[in-house]
């Protein structure tokens, strides 16, 4: 994952930013994505979940043992 982020939004308790998801070799690139801070002393963590899709990452959603998998897989971001 690799978060990209204005150096002002460092203060703000939620921030905007691009966020870039590698999975099965693809990357999915997820612009505006609004995410929650936390600032205790010099640690940052910032959390939330992308709105990630099989098909950003070009899966099929095949079904598994006849069951249709659904094309929505989020992604929860937390990091610190």
């Amino acid at each position: 994952m690799r978060l990209q982020l204005p150096e002002v939004a460092l203060s703000s308790s939620t921030i905007v930013c691009d966020l870039d998801v590698q999975f099965a070799v693809q990357t999915a690139h997820y612009q505006h994505l609004a995410l929650q801070q936390v600032v205790q002393g010099n640690e940052h963590r910032v959390t939330g979940t992308t709105p990630s899709t099989l098909s950003d990452f070009k899966i099929p959603p095949l079904p598994f043992f006849t069951v249709p998998l659904k094309n929505e897989m989020p992604v929860k971001v937390d990091i610190t």
